[in-house]
């Protein structure tokens, strides 16, 4: 009996995921597979000894899928085709009820050319990822775009199984200037609706046609007159958004405690107007030597979900060079990538790491048929260098003298 481990604070209702699971399994898989509610396992076995078996057992909140692969002998291939196909479906719910998948792919700075951003989308389609999380900053929403307009229109995918995240950059924080990002995303990403849009970064820029304005004498950052132009106003841009339909979901990225604080206070302290919808996301980078443990411990307090970017520091060889992290992947026989993204998917976190390369895509979502243990969970929170921002990898150091720069307090 083979064990796809879940490990999410809440996630989608074992009558959708049967339902899906048996109508899609024998469809991609072409297999015969026996679906049942975990209290029927025993009866459930005893019917279909011969063929895969799938289980749904919610326990404290927490969801096994359990896969009997007796049928499937050595064959590696399908196990992985399995994995790649339970990806489709493994989600947390949002607070307002939305549903976001566990794994995303990110793609800031995905690839160099039109080209390789497009084939890297359907790389990613293909092996079973749902959740593409880009920005307007990024400029390969168009790219993006064309990917998913020709996935759509072959048949690949329907818009309806894709979550769409972007984000509204710091130059434009003011209501009327981010609705207008939010719509130009939808232009550029040819899609009707997002699925959840972030405001970029809480630090507010001069607003303009520049992405990072800068003074021509000394190249610093031109900040924005905060009566005027800040993260409140924007938020209330993406308020509309949401009241127009224009995405399902609005949240934050890089914002630390007080800034969330901010937010969240019963009337906004710009316009003393009632928040109409709170952020169901902060999405931060996170990862061994940045664990994020005070935040993630306030933003579940909060019911907000942490999403983890950089979720590998970026391959940065201090991380991957660990002994503890290589110990824990040499017991397991994982990668320590996937050591690194079990861990953070544990502890209750989305990911969405970041490769052009169709394998890694594939090793990143196959993360479902292993645990680690409560000792190994600690070894790697011990790990944490956040003392001084010394384990961050983006530091955006030239807005450190913005008023609302985020990093100098957690």
């Amino acid at each position: 009996m083979k064990e796809i481990f879940i490990h999410q604070q809440k996630s989608s209702s074992s009558s959708s995921i049967l339902k899906t699971l048996t109508l899609m399994a024998t469809k991609h898989l072409s297999m015969n597979w026996s679906i049942t509610d975990h209290n029927h396992q025993q009866q459930q076995q005893q019917q279909t000894e011969h063929e895969p078996f799938i289980g749904i057992d919610s326990i404290q909140q927490q969801q096994q899928i359990i896969v009997d692969y007796k049928s499937l002998g050595n064959n590696t291939k399908l196990v992985t085709k399995c994995l790649q196909f339970l990806i489709q479906f493994l989600t947390v719910q949002l607070k307002n009820g939305h549903y976001i998948p566990v794994v995303g792919l990110g793609t800031s700075r995905i690839a160099t050319t039109s080209e390789q951003i497009i084939q890297a989308i359907k790389n990613a389609i293909n092996v079973g990822y749902r959740h593409i999380d880009t920005a307007d900053f990024y400029q390969n929403e168009k790219d993006i775009g064309q990917a998913l307009y020709e996935l759509i229109q072959d048949g690949k995918i329907t818009r309806e199984e894709l979550f769409i995240t972007t984000k509204v950059w710091s130059n434009h924080h003011t209501k009327e200037l981010a609705i207008k990002s939010v719509r130009q995303s939808l232009k550029n990403l040819r899609i009707d609706y997002l699925d959840l849009v972030l405001i970029h970064w809480p630090m507010s820029f001069q607003s303009g046609d520049e992405f990072v304005p800068k003074f021509t004498n000394n190249n610093t950052i031109i900040g924005s007159d905060l009566s005027k132009e800040n993260f409140e106003l924007a938020y209330q841009g993406l308020e509309d958004a949401c009241d127009q339909n224009l995405t399902r979901s609005i949240g934050v990225s890089n914002f630390n405690i007080k800034q969330l604080d901010k937010l969240l206070s019963t009337t906004t302290t710009t316009t003393n107007r009632r928040r109409r919808y709170e952020p169901v996301v902060n999405q931060v980078e996170c990862h061994p030597h940045l664990n994020q443990e005070k935040l993630l411990e306030y933003c579940q307090n909060k019911h907000i979900h942490l999403v983890a970017y950089s979720p590998l520091r970026r391959a940065n060889v201090e991380l991957f060079v660990e002994p503890k992290l290589k110990q824990i992947a040499l017991e397991h026989n994982r990668t320590i990538a996937q050591i690194i993204l079990r861990w953070q998917l544990q502890r209750g976190i989305v990911i969405i790491p970041r490769t052009n390369k169709k394998h890694r895509m594939i090793e990143n979502i196959s993360l479902f048929d292993f645990q680690l243990n409560q000792t190994e969970m600690l070894a790697i929170m011990s790990l944490d260098k956040s003392d001084n921002n010394g384990g961050r990898e983006i530091t955006f150091e030239s807005a450190s003298h913005l008023p609302e720069f985020p990093f100098v307090i957690q």
